[in-house]
């Protein structure tokens, strides 16, 4: 199993981690309601107390969303708000997975370059960052040419080095 090295959250991580669970609240009112086409009016939306998410149109009547939102509530850890009349501006799930996916890898990059560069003066002794839903970033230490965990529930985003 790989060593630990270093647990820390950035100022990255705890977007990431806001970006996430907007994505996943948005994701979960289009299964549960069938909403279409979900919307934030701005990225900064993620980060305020209350979620607010706007629909166009959803399957589901009005008196089902009580009991999904509290779910969402739940699973995420702050408020949401579903509010009809999406007209189709705003930030939508492809725009979140996209800051997501940036944001991550920004963090990678500043977290692993110091490790990809041991790995390479090292004789190939492999490094993984781990982000986890806490958003912490976990980073381990394992082998020559490989890096082994255990399998980690609230894995986000995962990376390793090569030699």
């Amino acid at each position: 199993m790989g060593r630990l090295v270093i647990e820390r959250s950035t100022e990255r991580s705890a977007r990431a981690i806001s970006i996430y669970k907007a994505i996943e609240a948005m994701e979960y009112v289009v299964e549960e309601l069938g909403c279409l086409d979900p919307r934030l009016t701005s990225i900064g939306d993620v980060y305020r107390d209350v979620l607010e998410i706007r629909v166009s149109v959803c399957e589901e009547p009005e008196h089902i969303f009580k009991d999904v939102v509290k779910s969402i509530e739940d699973s995420i850890g702050r408020r949401v708000r579903i509010s009809r009349g999406s007209s189709g501006y705003g930030v939508g799930l492809r725009d979140l997975y996209r800051v997501l996916s940036e944001t991550i890898e920004q963090d990678i990059r500043d977290l692993m370059k110091p490790f990809a560069l041991e790995t390479a003066y090292r004789g190939g002794v492999e490094y993984m960052s781990i982000l986890l839903y806490s958003s912490k970033w976990v980073i381990l230490e394992g082998e020559k040419h490989k890096v082994r965990v255990p399998w980690i529930d609230e894995a986000i985003a995962i990376a390793h080095t090569h030699p």
